[in-house]
C-alpha cells in the first residue's frame, strides 16, 4: 500500500479547486495596498511641540469667538483630533517615559471635556467648552511645560524658520 499516490484523488481535486478560487477572488494585498489606504489628515501637526502650539491656537480662537468658512474643519473638531494625537507624537519623539505618561493623562482628561462638546450643536459647545475654561488652561500648562523638554531645534517651526 502506498502511502502518497502519485495522481490526484477525486476528494483531493475539489478542495485544490476550492483554494484556487479563493485566492483568485481574495487577490493580493501588498505593502502598496496598505500604503495607498494609509492618510494622514491635513491639520496632522508634524511633532508634539507644534501639537501644542496648535493646540493653544484652536483654544484663542475659540475662546475668542472666531468663526470658519464651511468647507473649513470645525474648530472644535480639530482641536479634539490633535488633543488625540499628542501622546502619539510625544511617543514619536526621544520624550522620556514620565514626561510622556503626563501627556497621556493630561491629553485623556482634555479628550473627555472635548468628547462632551463635540457632541453638542451650535452655541452650545462653545458655551460648553469655555465653562471648563480653568480646567483647559491647567491642562494645556502641563503640556507646555512638557514641550519645554523638547530642544527648539527638534521643532518643526524650527526647522521651517530660516
Amino acid at each position: 500500500m502506498l502511502l502518497f499516490e502519485s495522481k490526484p484523488t477525486k476528494r483531493c481535486l475539489p478542495a485544490c479547486l476550492q483554494l484556487l478560487l479563493i485566492a483568485l477572488l481574495t487577490g493580493c494585498h501588498g505593502a502598496e495596498t496598505e500604503e495607498a489606504e494609509h492618510h494622514t489628515p491635513a491639520h496632522m501637526p508634524a511633532d508634539y511641540p507644534a501639537g501644542v502650539d496648535r493646540l493653544l491656537a484652536l483654544h484663542m480662537e475659540i475662546a475668542n469667538g472666531g468663526s470658519r468658512a464651511m468647507d473649513q474643519l470645525d474648530a472644535f473638531a480639530e482641536t479634539y483630533d490633535i488633543v488625540r494625537w499628542l501622546p502619539m507624537l510625544a511617543a514619536d519623539s526621544d520624550l522620556e517615559e514620565e514626561p510622556w505618561n503626563r501627556v497621556h493623562a493630561t491629553a485623556r482628561q482634555l479628550e473627555a471635556i472635548l468628547a462632551k462638546v463635540v457632541a453638542l450643536n451650535g452655541d452650545n459647545r462653545r458655551q460648553t467648552y469655555m465653562q471648563y475654561e480653568t480646567e483647559l488652561d491647567q491642562h494645556q500648562r502641563a503640556m507646555l511645560e512638557i514641550k519645554q523638554h523638547f530642544p527648539a531645534a527638534n521643532t518643526a517651526a524650527a526647522r521651517e524658520s530660516p
